[in-house]
């Protein structure tokens, strides 16, 4: 993901834009715990707790499918 954009949206959301991988969704809908380092800080890095992601992906692919 090294040429994907990071974006602080506001205090508590980090928005990152990518090319499009069905293999990074596919790993991403496994995942329990999301952890960004930023490369120009060590000591600075996020976790994220996601214990149901497949379900908010599974979602949101709804949505994408069914927008009118």
């Amino acid at each position: 993901m090294k040429k994907a954009k990071w974006e602080v949206v506001d205090k508590t959301a980090v928005r990152g834009t990518f090319e499009f991988q069905q293999s990074i969704l596919d790993a991403l809908g496994k995942a329990k715990l999301l952890t960004i380092d930023f490369e120009d800080d060590e000591d600075n890095s996020v976790e994220i707790k996601i214990p149901r992601m497949g379900e908010a992906l599974a979602a949101l692919k709804f949505c994408e499918e069914n927008k009118k």
